[in-house]
């Protein structure tokens, strides 16, 4: 009977310390988790950055990729929204007054942007520098010819993919007009 116990509390130290084990185990995996949670960055191209954000300024985000120091920034103009650790979701360019338009060929070169202010591509990828001259040219033509170099520049950006274009350098003649752009996306 006196050993029937000695083996009672032996099973009971066993299962107690089998306990432990596991809840050990547990408390680790748990914390192991909790320490690799990352923050999420859904660009406006669609790629999706696993990162930990580390600063949000005016303009930009500062953050660091997994196992890395070296601290990125990214323009808040290319970044749709940050998916935090924590669930926590913050949306950029909600309150911009243009959002992007899907480009999927030449034959959306209507949907272009073009725009003179370098603010409005900041954060976008360049795609192509395109210069574009009008046929004409002269005097009574100069707005018509501006208006058909700008509409080349549009189609030779829709069929290269981008959806915005940054005109960079104007006409200074009125002769053979020439207008060069940069088409981002």
């Amino acid at each position: 009977m006196l050993s029937d116990l000695f083996k009672s509390i032996a099973f009971l130290k066993h299962r107690k310390e089998r306990s432990r084990k596991i809840a050990a185990v547990i408390i680790g995996l748990f914390i192991s988790f909790s320490v690799d949670a990352q923050d999420r960055i859904i660009m406006v191209n669609g790629d999706t950055l696993n990162v930990n954000v580390l600063k949000i300024n005016p303009e930009t985000v500062e953050f660091t990729f997994e196992d890395e120091v070296l601290l990125n920034t990214e323009n808040k103009n290319a970044i749709s929204k940050i998916i935090f650790s924590s669930g926590r979701e913050q949306t950029f360019n909600a309150q911009k007054k243009t959002q992007l338009p899907q480009i999927n060929g030449k034959e959306d070169w209507k949907k272009v942007i073009v725009t003179d202010r370098e603010s409005d591509v900041e954060g976008l990828t360049k795609v192509a520098e395109i210069k574009k001259s009008s046929n004409v040219g002269g005097v009574m033509f100069s707005l018509a010819d501006y208006n058909d170099a700008v509409k080349m520049i549009k189609k030779e950006a829709a069929s290269q993919g981008a959806s915005i274009v940054l005109i960079t350098d104007k006409p200074k003649t009125q002769v053979a007009i020439t207008v060069t752009g940069v088409a981002y996306k």
